[in-house]
């Protein structure tokens, strides 16, 4: 349940940033659960749909980390995070 909560408010986030979200069934190699892309201009995340919520809320906080999100108000577990995220993207 807090997987899925914490999945919720990352997606309320990437809204308030512009950012599209999508949820599908994707064929990918290794254990990506999903990752951020352009297409005509905007932001796409595209997540596994066959990945766990919390495989799907990394992939999303990840994705987030990548962008200026400081000027959003995200909850703040989901804030913490997108922070820890961006730390190990370094």
């Amino acid at each position: 349940m807090e997987h899925e909560r914490l999945f919720s408010d990352l997606l309320e986030g990437a809204r308030k940033l512009g950012v599209d979200v999508r949820v599908e069934p994707v064929e990918v190699t290794g254990r990506a659960a999903g990752g951020i892309c352009t297409v005509a201009g905007r932001k796409l995340v595209l997540l596994d749909a066959r990945a766990t919520a919390g495989q799907r809320a990394l992939a999303l906080a990840s994705a987030l980390a990548t962008l200026d999100h400081e000027s959003v108000y995200l909850a703040p577990k989901a804030r913490a995070m997108i922070y820890a995220r961006a730390l190990r993207n370094r």
